[in-house]
């Protein structure tokens, strides 16, 4: 592992699940100040445009997107919507996120061992869906590929 510093350098460290930070070595961190570590591979991160449906049935879940990383754990990860709804096409609003007064339509992810999904669910609890048809939505996403938690493994 190249270095950046030393290894006694613990301003900043992560260990990985059950190890010691006190006695912990740079191969037993999730993340290390003094090591580089790759947070995100290639194919782990993207931006992309979505068109909503036409038509929104009550109580539907439209996918949007899957991201296959396979990576045999579940990662941490963000996804992010850029917020033209409301006017605000150069801002990012982090999911889940509401759309509507009461939440009828919902942005969520889920991701698994092998796939991060990405979908619109609508609730059908309020009837202002003609805001909310044929909009065009643009997504960013990142995987992180070190697995920082004990979930899945």
């Amino acid at each position: 592992m190249g270095k950046i510093s030393n290894e006694q350098d613990k301003t900043f460290l992560i260990t990985l699940p059950g190890v010691d930070t006190e006695t912990t070595t740079p191969e037993q961190s999730a993340y290390h100040c003094g090591f580089p570590y790759e947070f995100i591979k290639e194919g782990l991160e993207g931006y992309f445009s979505y068109t909503s449906p036409p038509v929104l049935a009550a109580e539907t879940i439209y996918p949007i997107k899957t991201i296959n990383h396979n990576l045999g754990y579940v990662p941490e990860f963000q996804v992010f919507v850029e917020d033209a709804f409301y006017g605000f096409a150069d801002l990012f609003a982090r999911l889940p996120y509401w759309y509507s007064p009461g939440a009828a339509v919902q942005l969520r992810a889920r991701v698994n061992t092998q796939k991060l999904e990405i979908f619109l669910e609508y609730k059908g609890d309020i009837d202002d869906t003609q805001f909310f048809v044929n909009i065009k939505l643009n997504f960013k996403y990142n995987i992180f590929v070190n697995q920082l938690n004990s979930v899945g493994s």
